[in-house]
């Protein structure tokens, strides 16, 4: 058996060949714990998005928000529906909502960023109750303005509050800023929804209905057979809000998760083949 002295004094006259192995590992560590804490914010960040208390309808199929597509007359379908709360004068909390991306310079002119543009209904702040307008004012209906989530303010190029951006062959105007309980809607700019339809090209159709449920637990289910029995809504899928966004997180993660394993291993073969060729 080798002496625990031997294996010290064959360390100190290796130097270099200790610090690099070192180093070696601890970029191993380093890249990996990065990885984990990187996918962990991702799941806790998308997951606040949605509320149990709604539901969320989107195109059957689609990956995405953004990949989605409804109608215009199931919307007014949804907004019939007894299983939703009601509001001022007995209307249903329910709004359609169109997610699309828009291109942004970023600081000192080094390239562009996409950040999500949403449009969104009259009932967006009675529906989703935890976005709250903290400096200036809600857009108003048919107009050129928009409010932006905090995590975009000053991080693009004119992203301030009273400012003016140009995007989709117009002009449009910050009236406001609104937090979300640190969810990634903080990302976000939110316009008029027809006014960011006729931008994008897209009027007459959306991205998603958003509505409150009066009973989280048979609320969604209810929803679910109705739309399996009716063909003007069989194309649509129905998930309770917090169900799909932890869903759209979970697939990110596990693309990050491999990400990371893969360059994990990479620096681990790298570190093992480095120190067997050491003598």
């Amino acid at each position: 058996m080798i002496p625990l002295s031997y294996s010290v004094r064959s360390l100190s006259r290796r130097p270099v060949t200790v610090i690099v192995t070192l180093v070696g590992l601890t970029l191993v560590v380093l890249v990996f714990a990065a990885v984990l804490m990187l996918s962990s914010g991702v799941r806790e960040t998308l997951a606040k998005n949605g509320s149990p208390d709604n539901f969320l309808a989107v195109r059957d199929g689609a990956t995405s928000e953004a990949t989605s597509l409804v109608s215009i007359d199931q919307v007014r379908l949804f907004s019939a529906e007894p299983e939703l709360v009601r509001g001022a004068g007995g209307q249903a909390l329910v709004d359609a909502e169109l997610v699309v991306i828009g291109s942004f310079p970023r600081p000192n002119s080094t390239g562009d960023a996409n950040v999500l543009v949403r449009g969104v209904g009259s009932q967006a702040l009675a529906v989703r109750q935890t976005v709250k307008v903290t400096q200036g004012r809600a857009p108003h209906p048919e107009t050129s303005e928009i409010m932006m989530g905090k995590g975009l303010v000053g991080r693009y190029a004119g992203f301030e509050l009273g400012s003016k951006l140009s995007f989709a062959k117009r002009d449009w105007e910050i009236v406001g800023v609104f937090e979300s309980d640190g969810s990634a809607l903080e990302s976000e700019l939110w316009g008029d929804l027809d006014q960011i339809s006729d931008a994008f090209s897209r009027r007459g159709s959306y991205s998603e209905i958003v509505g409150r449920l009066q009973d989280r637990s048979s609320g969604i289910a209810l929803l679910q057979g109705k739309v399996a029995s009716d063909p003007q809504l069989s194309t649509l899928k129905i998930w309770r809000e917090d169900a799909f966004y932890e869903t759209q997180s979970a697939s990110l993660s596990k693309l990050i998760n491999g990400l990371g394993l893969f360059v994990a291993v990479i620096f681990s073969a790298a570190g093992g083949g480095g120190g067997a060729q050491t003598k």
